[in-house]
């Protein structure tokens, strides 16, 4: 969002901040998209008894995103 000069809200909602990117007319493929279902673990890191512990499927699936998501940023920035 710096690079692109996008004012950066204070905001855990993956969606939003990746629709603030996309709106700057950066491409944005699918595993990065996939980075929305990445927002929970915010609130749940926060307050972990307010959710079913997370599955080991879906912590290597948070994991491959995340990874997913920075492998792009860096080819964004280091093109």
């Amino acid at each position: 969002m710096i690079e692109y000069r996008i004012e950066f809200p204070y905001v855990h909602d993956l969606a939003y901040l990746i629709s603030l990117v996309e709106n700057a007319n950066v491409h944005i493929p699918d595993e990065v998209r996939r980075a929305a279902k990445l927002s929970r673990y915010a609130v749940e890191s926060r307050y972990p008894t307010l959710e079913e512990p997370v599955t080991e499927t879906e912590y290597d699936e948070a994991v491959d995103i995340a990874e997913a998501v920075v492998k792009w940023a860096e080819s964004v920035l280091n093109p």
